[in-house]
């Protein structure tokens, strides 16, 4: 699941072996109260994302709902590399040092998952500052729009031929 905001998109991948809309709501509740009522959620069109629950539980919450469509790879793709993601931190040693190093790790965008949830980075058994660095918020969101603007053009690029 991927839960979009005004200012930022993160993917929030958690461990659940019951994929019941009423497990789904529990966790999301859970993230929600954490980081806050997204103004969207993308997910597949699993049942428990098209369930009446599953929609009544987001309309309380005033978050629209966007499903990736089977046909389109590109979408599911996101969704996929994910949980690729998730899986490779969950099967190292620590998982968590996995998932902090992970989690400062620069993107296309030139901050971290941090920077960009938090506004700075976290200190970590990596990091040699004293105090984090403040993020501009504006030059996240030029950089992901530069770094998604390339990869439209690659693609577009390797279409045509």
């Amino acid at each position: 699941m991927t839960a979009p905001s005004t200012s930022y998109k993160s993917t929030f991948t958690v461990g659940i072996h019951n994929t019941t809309t009423p497990i789904i709501v529990q966790n999301l509740k859970s993230i929600f109260a954490r980081w806050g009522i997204p103004v969207g959620l993308i997910s597949n069109n699993g049942p428990p994302y098209s369930s009446q629950e599953f929609a009544k539980f987001l309309a309380e919450h005033s978050t629209t709902h966007i499903t990736s469509s089977p046909c389109y790879r590109q979408s599911n793709g996101a969704a996929e590399r994910a949980v690729q993601t998730a899986k490779r931190i969950l099967a190292q040693p620590d998982p968590v040092i996995a998932l902090i190093t992970y989690r400062c790790s620069k993107t296309v965008t030139a901050y971290s998952p941090n920077q960009v949830m938090l506004g700075a980075d976290i200190k970590t058994s990596l990091t040699k500052r004293d105090a984090p660095e403040p993020v501009d918020l504006q030059a996240i969101l030029e950089n992901d729009t530069f770094g998604k603007l390339a990869a439209k053009a690659q693609y577009d690029k390797s279409a045509l031929n």
